[in-house]
């Protein structure tokens, strides 16, 4: 979750399950073409906050090869986004719904052909906004789709291009503002500040719309290289970025955590990081998602590594080169691309 709400449950919203409990999805970059293979693009490791730390379920997707995952309770759906790095043309992302213990069921394809690298996905409650970032190299587009609970087939969506040289990649909203990293090659990475991104009209035309959204502000982040994953809790006050060397180097993955963000946020930069996760203990090479248990008492944050294919669990507290406390491999060597938690308690819902 990327904020906390309280407010009356309007007649359209779920009942929420108020048990405490913590549940993992990822997401897996592969895909056979074989007719006769079965991809499982997702699986859930659940209860992520216990000493057992393993997948417990499986789930097949239509997905050519999954990429961002995304859940938010409200709509109680995890979104998918197709890989398409290997070329598929997959311009879709898919939406499940979640039953018992997290059992996930197909439930909705939106498709648009301009869903060419989704790599950032965010939910606003008030709006009924799914923000996507699409991250095409100097072309990176923010997308909308308003109330996409339900939705499926060919989509109008509000497309809103960005004319400068950038790269998006993960995202968060949170205090009216879009975050989004900034993953420019050949630049310092940062974090992009789009101000009040939901006050701009919505489309009333039947095609897509355009226009171009420049963010407010960059705040920069010196040191960084390949800024990717992106999670921000606004109950503690912390941001967590994932950031790798060119190269899969072992122990120079990077989780940067800023404690305070909403000031730093405030400012125009550039910023630093209060704690930097690294080193050879870590085991961190390509960490590309990063998650934080929002949870009042949470202890735990998880993080996604493309190169190790692992997904390890640290301290939201660690600092430096430190071992995490569980990691794990998905079967048949698959590579986990993106996490996203469902941590749930009275804290996190406004309850």
């Amino acid at each position: 979750l990327s904020s906390v709400y309280a407010c009356k449950q309007d007649d359209d919203e779920p009942e929420f399950d108020t048990a405490q409990f913590s549940r993992l999805y990822v997401s897996f970059q592969e895909y056979s073409t074989g007719n006769t293979t079965s991809d499982t693009t997702i699986r859930v490791i659940y209860p992520a906050d216990s000493s057992t730390f393993s997948y417990s379920l499986n789930h097949i997707s239509p997905a050519k090869g999954g990429s961002t995952i995304y859940y938010h309770p409200y709509i109680k759906s995890v979104f998918l986004a197709s890989d398409n790095s290997a070329g598929l043309n997959d311009s879709s992302l898919f939406r499940m719904t979640v039953g018992k213990l997290g059992v996930l069921t197909n439930n909705g394809q939106m498709t648009n052909m301009n869903f060419q690298r989704i790599r950032g996905l965010s939910y606003h409650k008030e709006a009924e906004n799914l923000y996507m970032t699409n991250a095409v190299p100097t072309k990176s587009s923010i997308f909308v789709i308003n109330r996409p609970s339900g939705k499926s087939g060919n989509m109008k969506i509000t497309k809103r291009l960005v004319s400068n040289n950038t790269l998006f990649w993960g995202a968060t909203y949170a205090h009216s503002n879009l975050y989004v990293v900034k993953a420019v090659s050949n630049e310092p990475g940062g974090i992009y500040v789009f101000n009040d991104i939901v006050k701009p009209a919505r489309s009333t035309s039947i095609s897509d719309t355009l226009a171009v959204l420049e963010p407010s502000k960059t705040l920069e982040i010196t040191g960084t290289e390949n800024m990717r994953g992106m999670s921000y809790d606004t109950v503690k006050n912390i941001l967590a970025v994932t950031d790798f060397p060119n190269g899969a180097i072992e122990g120079q993955g990077r989780i940067l955590l800023f404690e305070n963000f909403s000031s730093l946020a405030e400012g125009t930069g550039p910023i630093a990081p209060t704690r930097i996760i690294t080193g050879a203990t870590t085991g961190l090479h390509q960490p590309v998602s990063v998650a934080l248990d929002t949870r009042a008492t949470a202890v735990y944050l998880y993080v996604a590594d493309q190169a190790s294919k692992k997904v390890s669990r640290f301290l939201i507290s660690d600092n430096g080169n430190v071992a995490p406390t569980k990691t794990v491999v998905a079967p048949n060597n698959r590579t986990p691309i993106s996490i996203s938690l469902d941590a749930r308690d009275k804290s996190t819902i406004g309850l």
